[in-house]
């Protein structure tokens, strides 16, 4: 009996022994499984820190071998992204999607994809599917509208445009964006009530002020758009068009040398600008300087020149046989 009893507690030591080094063992598996994925995820969010994508997929490979886990194929994506492999990362993505309908990053980040390989349709496509998430997300109508854009579909452009203005009455970037697109439709009233509420939002904004002015010009309020082009020159005196636009309604005003300061000051930074050498040689002959405007004309037939000036070749060789003959 006591032979028994020493016999069984020896069992139940050698057991207890047995159970407690292979929990040990156990326990040690699992510290070090988890470490490893973790260290290997930390070491490649530090060399996507260096901008070292290549070496940082490595990385992520090894953890996502040991544990597929959507947060780590997105990192992985993006780093897919900023090396150009597309195709590897537009399936990393639709994978997050897949395990995480609600992702709205995943969803940008396909959409550009697409943008990038220049499958409009499909962007667009994605970005719809997140704005049936967040239908009031106004990153996202700003992406839909720039697609819509790059994609010639305007009129869907000034939709999208004006839906975020409802939902934030502040956005001035699409105050602006419906200004431009307006001007580009001719629908010139539309176009200045857009940038007057741009330039209520954000007054000291040159490009408002500059866009609002060719409105102007356009509706030929060139008074109108003179005092915006010199609103505009007060913030920024460095952006060469503003003197073209303003010498152009100066010129159409009557105030000649005005527009001939106005296109020598763009002459000054490109002597090969179209639009300024022919309104200048306009203005030299409204002022009596022909000889100037001669010079200006010839230089004029010189240069490369945009398709819509070209039509205007024929008038300058017109304008130069007419001054000839009375010299």
């Amino acid at each position: 009996m006591l032979m028994k009893n020493r016999l069984n507690k020896f069992i139940q030591t050698i057991f207890l022994l047995f159970f407690t080094n292979s929990c040990f063992l156990l326990n040690n598996y699992y510290t070090s499984y988890s470490f490893s994925i973790e260290k290997n995820i930390e070491l490649a969010k530090e060399l996507i820190a260096q901008k070292k994508y290549k070496e940082a997929i490595d990385y992520l490979n090894r953890a996502i071998k040991n544990e597929k886990k959507s947060e780590y194929i997105f990192i992985r994506a993006m780093a897919y992204k900023h090396i150009g492999d597309l195709d590897k990362a537009l399936e990393d993505f639709e994978y997050v999607i897949k395990s995480d309908r609600k992702n709205i990053e995943a969803y940008k980040n396909k959409s550009d994809i697409y943008f990038q390989k220049n499958k409009l349709y499909h962007a667009i496509q994605s970005i719809n599917q997140a704005l049936d998430i967040e239908p009031q997300n106004t990153e996202l109508l700003h992406i839909k509208g720039s697609l819509y854009l790059h994609s010639g579909i305007v009129d869907d452009a000034i939709q999208v445009y004006n839906t975020i203005i409802q939902y934030d009455p502040k956005d001035t970037d699409s105050y602006s964006m419906l200004g431009i697109l307006y001007t580009a439709k001719n629908e010139f009233d539309n176009a200045l009530s857009m940038y007057n509420k741009a330039i209520e939002n954000k007054p000291n904004d040159w490009k408002l002020y500059y866009n609002r002015g060719i409105n102007y010009s356009r509706m030929k309020k060139y008074a109108e758009a003179i005092n915006d082009f010199n609103a505009a020159l007060n913030l920024n005196k460095d952006f060469i068009e503003i003197y073209l636009e303003r010498g152009y309604a100066y010129f159409h005003t009557g105030n000649y040398q005005q527009a001939i300061d106005d296109f020598n000051m763009v002459l000054s930074k490109d002597n090969k600008k179209a639009e300024a050498l022919y309104f200048l040689g306009l203005s030299y002959e409204e002022v009596g300087m022909i000889n100037e405007a001669l010079e200006i004309y010839r230089n004029f037939l010189k240069i490369e020149k945009p398709e819509a000036f070209r039509e205007h070749e024929n008038y300058i060789k017109h304008r130069i046989k007419e001054i000839e003959n009375k010299q």
